[in-house]
């Protein structure tokens, strides 16, 4: 929103004429740019006290008047603990112009599915690659993302869960936790905080891996880059893709879910390939690999499925090849998602 609004508010309602049943909510912030160099103010709401499993339509209010911003949409989820039925989306890879121009096929395709609940981003947002020391450009990026055919409508109609990959954190092949990144991937974390709708992260000081349940599934988004440590060298001992305290947090939450009807674990980088090091995605981890999967085994966590992104390709594992711990147990389905935009690729394997 323009940086001259000085109050917003956000009505929503049962009907699209927002007469039905409408609630009314402040903004329980409005952040502005304290160096001013960035061209809009960002409002964050907090919308209690919906009814589960309804549909409700939503319009901004800004400085009193509708009709500044375009109209949304979506369904609350059912309510927690309930089993119920749902579908979501999921996805990632939005490199735009690669075919010649914008694609927003898929957008619209996903937009006007029936009842899909949600979408899971899982990363590669934007390909921006911003490495600076600096929030600004990370803004400008969502900015000019969602300002783009397709993106913007889908996520009016339809909610976001997301976490990044290495595009959208802080360039190819990025990794966090390694010397000369420690003040920028705060930069990344801090737009991502200030920008994105999210549930409470896990960590006030570390990445934004979170967790959310619909009505008896917990969602897990890890977040493969912001702790990460380097992937060269020989082997795959002592490396970490997920740093000690998200890993804690992982294995916290698998035994949280145990009882529940399913965890869906969200990865940015794909999971099943033989162990190799150099390796970006978890074949270059393969220790921390198989350590979350002794911890499945022993465990005795059956309830787990993945999906990931970043390879580029459709692909499904009934868990045959996806058990790293000993004797290869420890396995799961693994759902690879295809990429909104990118070029076909194929990254692990079988």
């Amino acid at each position: 929103m323009l940086r001259s609004v000085t109050t917003a508010r956000v009505i929503v309602a049962e009907s699209e004429g927002l007469a039905t049943n409408p609630h009314h909510y402040d903004a329980t912030s409005l952040w502005l740019d304290p160096d001013r160099d960035y061209r809009h103010k960002i409002a964050t709401f907090h919308c209690d006290g919906l009814r589960p499993a309804t549909r409700y339509f939503y319009q901004l209010e800004l400085d009193g008047a509708v009709g500044h911003a375009l109209p949304g949409r979506f369904r609350t989820a059912p309510a927690t603990g309930t089993a119920s039925s749902f579908r979501f989306a999921c996805g990632g890879c939005a490199r735009p112009g690669w075919f010649g121009k914008d694609r927003r096929e898929a957008y619209d395709a996903i937009a006007a599915f029936p009842d899909v609940l949600f979408f899971v981003h899982l990363g590669d947002f934007h390909y921006k690659d911003i490495d600076d020391e600096w929030m600004v450009p990370r803004l400008e990026a969502y900015d000019d993302t969602l300002r783009r055919e397709g993106v913007g409508d889908l996520f009016r109609h339809v909610p976001l869960a997301y976490t990044w990959d290495d595009h959208d954190f802080l360039g190819n092949n990025s990794e966090g936790g390694v010397d000369g990144h420690q003040v920028a991937r705060r930069f990344a974390r801090d737009a991502y905080d200030i920008y994105v709708p999210h549930y409470p992260l896990a960590s006030s000081t570390e990445g934004i891996h979170q967790s959310f349940q619909i009505g008896r599934v917990l969602f897990l988004l890890t977040d493969s880059r912001f702790s990460r440590s380097s992937r060269k060298g020989s082997g795959t001992s002592g490396k970490t893709m997920l740093g000690v305290n998200q890993k804690v947090w992982l294995k916290d939450q698998l035994l949280r879910g145990k009882d529940l009807d399913l965890i869906v674990w969200s990865s940015s980088v794909p999971w099943i390939g033989k162990a190799e090091a150099g390796e970006d995605y978890w074949a270059g981890y393969a220790d921390e690999r198989a350590e979350i999967a002794n911890h499945l085994k022993d465990n005795d966590i059956r309830n787990v499925c993945m999906i990931s992104a970043d390879a580029h390709m459709v692909a499904i594992d009934d868990g045959s090849n996806s058990g790293y711990a000993a004797g290869n147990r420890g396995g799961f389905p693994v759902l690879q998602a295809a990429a909104l935009e990118s070029p076909e690729s194929e990254k692990g394997g079988p």
